[in-house]
């Protein structure tokens, strides 16, 4: 049979597979891609522009522009990197944030219409139900992005959620998080889920 490559970065990882290249001191599953294939000749040889952009496009995103606490000197090494290999960091801003449909935009009005916020239990959440995609004629990977750009800029609160109806059937939840709780292991606790320690 051929054997699973298990290549992640989360610290929640349930070590899947028989072969493991994980290490949650990266900020992205790409930059564990790009340490592995600059340790490796024949891997290295594989770098084109447009590798190195698809590369940087996950360090980008899931260091959220370098914002999460995650990321190190390593990790800005690693983008420094990238873009001396072509990456294409202007082309990538355009289309992940500066390009949103109108049913995103419309969906993101309806997640920051239904927030609720606990001051006593410092919580900050909303919802996107089915009915909410439908009507807006969103998908529910449109919701990617409201929590981070928008629940998480109010003040006062260490945990932040957002619920969302899958089209498929089940609920989806997103966590964020202050330093004073841990992300992943409330996720673990309350929904089998897992991640990092600020977002789950």
């Amino acid at each position: 049979t051929i054997p699973i490559l298990n290549i992640d970065h989360h610290i929640s990882n349930t070590l899947f597979g028989q072969l493991h290249l994980i290490d949650p001191t990266c900020a992205s599953t790409t930059e564990v891609l790009y340490h592995w294939m600059s340790r490796v000749p024949e891997l290295k040889k594989l770098m084109t522009p447009d590798l190195a952009t698809l590369l940087l496009t996950g360090l980008i995103t899931d260091a959220r522009s370098f914002q999460n606490p995650n990321t190190s000197p390593r990790s800005l090494e690693v983008a420094a990197a990238l873009l001396d290999a072509g990456g294409r960091q202007q082309e990538i801003i355009q289309q992940m944030y500066k390009t949103k449909p109108l049913s995103t935009l419309k969906i993101w009005g309806r997640a920051l219409s239904h927030i609720q916020v606990d001051p006593d239990a410092r919580i900050v959440w909303s919802g996107v139900s089915r009915e909410d995609l439908s009507e807006m004629g969103a998908g529910s990977r449109e919701t990617h992005g409201i929590l981070d750009e928008l629940l998480c800029t109010i003040p006062g609160a260490d945990v932040y959620v957002l619920f969302t109806e899958m089209e498929e059937g089940g609920l989806k939840a997103s966590l964020r998080t202050s330093a004073s709780v841990d992300a992943s292991a409330l996720a673990a606790r309350a929904y089998a889920g897992g991640g990092h320690p600020r977002a789950a």
